[in-house]
């Protein structure tokens, strides 16, 4: 077990530097009494990334080189970068021995990718690797179709659940919703009730939602009207005529 290089004290999850959290507090102490503190260069590890990867990895019989340091609850491990960030280790490797990442693309284990018996999840230990030759950069789309994700399982399908192919001619693909067949869209909208409401080939009898229960063809809207316009006449007041007139 790794030991404190002041007390000798087991290290905890999480070192500083190779010290204890105490000792650590008591070195930067030191250090800024002294006035050889850097805040710049307090938190970057002394070693570089590689040197420190590869002596705490645990190389399997498959290839894979296992970080089982500082995991996430995603089960990814964590490490403190040349830079004194922290971040996954199977990207800080990749960005060690194969180079930067592009802007846009995630690193995939293809290792997992291979394992057909891995069911994935946070204890997957493909997550683990770090070994760059089973990285590789992509794109979030290609990094999610090369699992066993519930969007790679659709994706793969050719045919509808109806039995359709998914061709160019009778695939619709709905931004956010995947595809559709546009066969069984052309029936569904077939097989559906028109909409309720006042039409040109209304009959008369035919009852409305929006009539009250009454008929709404075009002969009783006629009538309809002649007699609201009746009684609006019938309410009016009678003009006074002047009798000298």
């Amino acid at each position: 077990m790794t030991t404190c290089v002041d007390c000798s004290q087991p290290l905890s999850l999480r070192p500083s530097r190779g010290r204890c959290r105490p000792c650590y507090r008591r070195h930067i102490k030191e250090l800024k009494q002294a006035g050889d503190f850097n805040p710049l260069k307090a938190g970057r590890p002394s070693s570089p990334v590689q040197d420190r990867l590869l002596s705490r990895v645990e190389k399997t019989t498959h290839g894979c080189w296992l970080y089982p340091h500082q995991l996430t609850e995603q089960g990814y491990g964590r490490i403190t970068d040349d830079l004194g960030r922290t971040v996954h280790a199977h990207r800080a490797s990749y960005a060690a021995f194969v180079g930067p990442i592009p802007d846009g693309l995630q690193v995939d284990h293809d290792c997992h990718n291979r394992d057909l018996t891995c069911v994935g999840g946070p204890q997957c230990l493909h997550r683990r690797c770090v070994n760059p030759a089973h990285l590789r950069a992509v794109t979030a789309r290609a990094n999610i179709l090369s699992g066993r994700t519930v969007a790679a399982r659709n994706a793969a399908k050719t045919h509808c659940p109806q039995g359709h192919e998914y061709t160019a001619e009778n695939t619709y693909t709905l931004e956010g919703h995947g595809r559709q067949c546009l066969i069984c869209v052309r029936k569904q909208k077939a097989s559906q009730k028109p909409k309720k409401g006042l039409t040109a080939a209304m009959t008369h009898g035919k009852r409305s939602t929006y009539s009250k229960g009454g008929c709404r063809c075009d002969l009783c809207s006629a009538a309809e009207r002649a007699r609201g316009q009746a009684r609006r006449t019938a309410a009016r007041p009678a003009k006074l005529t002047n009798p000298n007139q």
